[in-house]
């Protein structure tokens, strides 16, 4: 197993080497996984039967999905200490947050766009390859003179902003790396998304952190913040990841802070699989990962057009392969080379596209409501399968709610409803009604994701 010094010097030969050196390590690297989950995962020794061994294109594989691997959970892990009632124990405990599963395996859990919840778990190799890529590709890219002067002048503090009430991707990779050394203790502080923003902007002025990392609605929300003068911090380095960067967002975060905003593209599937480059173009890590743009039937999309949903190939981790995995984002892979000059394919993409709720309050003041405040406290409310929260006017939450099997329905929904009472209380939002629909959860009829937050209500 190479660790990420070795990871980061092979990033850079690849990179050196051009499309060709970044291709055969993904041939090889492909090679390698498949022959491990045939011979150590009952699930991708029967799926793969039919492929034969020395097969020579990937689309002879066949896809999967979530629900179809969480549903063969204990045949598709590679390790037999592995399953799946052990794993729900251990995430359900939010002491365990940050730790080591089985001593051994990282774990956080997701429902993701589609709607369907999973547990994920990554092994060494494949934090090994997180860091050594972030090494080679991420950070020389980001740091310069400029931000490294701001970083020691605000004494590196970093402030991460997440869901914090489960075993998220991003919460639980923050509270690792904080729990590391008693330093990052000091130096890194991981803030709530539902916390109600005055707080949260009151909690970041007194830290006055040098990084600031989160979704990009929260850095939308904050930048909003700062121009109207309510938030006073100096970030020397923004990043924005796990959900959809627009424009619009990217340019008043950057003219709020005077600093460029750093988007990368990851999910808890893969964990970052591209970055952006100093011309704004997110650059796809094809040595470590295979990203296909498909439409509805599986079938190729070409350059410069956007795609149906993505199959995607994890290379890094072995414990739980990930082999031509569906997703629901939509991208688009630019016909040109880069100027920057990368051999890496680069790429946009359309993630999350929940909405930030703006609702009045008792007093007439505006409150909002990230989505993924709201979704979050949702998703670990035992017994919801899918969900959907629709404002239908100004003051009323209408929920799309469909449980899991052997839950009943109006069971789970009387703990949804609590869950989101308690909630919007803590916002001062006492004067907001909350129904449930009639009618499941709707998916979006463009690319077929499940938006969990969505506002019917007119901008003011």
């Amino acid at each position: 197993m190479s660790n990420m010094f070795s990871i980061a010097w092979d990033a850079w030969r690849a990179t050196k080497g051009g499309a060709t050196a970044v291709s055969q390590r993904q041939q090889q690297r492909l090679t390698e996984l498949m022959n491990f989950a045939r011979q150590h995962s009952p699930y991708y020794k029967a799926h793969f039967q039919t492929v034969p061994t020395a097969f020579t294109d990937i689309s002879q594989l066949p896809p999967t999905t979530k629900p179809e691997l969480m549903a063969h959970f204990n045949e598709w892990v590679t390790d037999t200490a592995v399953t799946l009632a052990s794993a729900q124990k251990f995430v359900d405990n939010s002491n365990n947050l940050g730790q080591d599963y089985l001593g051994k395996y990282y774990i956080w859990t997701t429902s993701g766009t589609s709607g369907d919840p999973a547990i994920l778990l990554h092994d060494q190799q494949w934090f090994n390859v997180t860091s050594g890529l972030s090494m080679a590709r991420v950070l020389p890219a980001w740091l310069n003179g400029k931000v490294m002067r701001g970083l020691m002048q605000n004494g590196a503090r970093s402030a991460a902003i997440f869901a914090t009430n489960g075993h998220f991707m991003g919460v639980s990779m923050a509270e690792r790396q904080r729990q590391s050394n008693k330093r990052r203790q000091k130096q890194m502080r991981v803030f709530s998304v539902q916390t109600p923003i005055p707080e949260l902007v009151q909690q970041l002025n007194e830290f006055q952190p040098a990084i600031l990392s989160g979704y990009a609605t929260v850095q939308d929300l904050l930048a909003r913040e700062q121009l109207n003068g309510r938030l006073q911090i100096q970030p020397a380095l923004v990043s924005s990841s796990g959900e959809s960067l627009s424009t619009a967002m990217k340019e008043r975060i950057q003219t709020a802070w005077g600093v460029k905003v750093w988007d990368a593209y990851s999910s808890s599937e893969t964990g970052v699989m591209a970055a952006e480059c100093k011309h704004g173009r997110l650059h796809f890590n094809a040595d470590w990962f295979i990203l296909e743009a498909v439409d509805a039937d599986n079938q190729p999309v070409p350059a410069g057009q956007p795609s149906h949903k993505i199959l995607v190939t994890n290379l890094a981790s072995h414990i739980q392969p990930i082999i031509r995995y569906e997703m629901s984002d939509s991208v688009t892979f630019y016909e040109d080379r880069c100027p920057c000059g990368s051999p890496l394919p680069s790429l946009r993409v359309e993630g999350r596209t929940d909405e930030t709720l703006a609702i009045p309050n008792t007093q007439g003041k505006m409150v909002y409501l990230l989505p993924l405040a709201l979704g979050s406290a949702l998703e670990k409310t035992p017994g919801v399968h899918r969900f959907q929260i629709v404002q239908t006017t100004p003051t009323t939450l209408c929920v799309r709610l469909e449980a899991a099997e052997g839950h009943e329905k109006l069971d789970v929904w009387t703990a949804v409803c609590a869950q989101l009472r308690t909630l919007l209380d803590n916002q001062d939002l006492s004067n907001v009604t909350i129904d449930l629909a009639n009618e499941p959860p709707q998916r979006n009829e463009r690319g077929g994701k499940l938006n969990h937050v969505i506002s019917l209500v007119a901008a003011g």
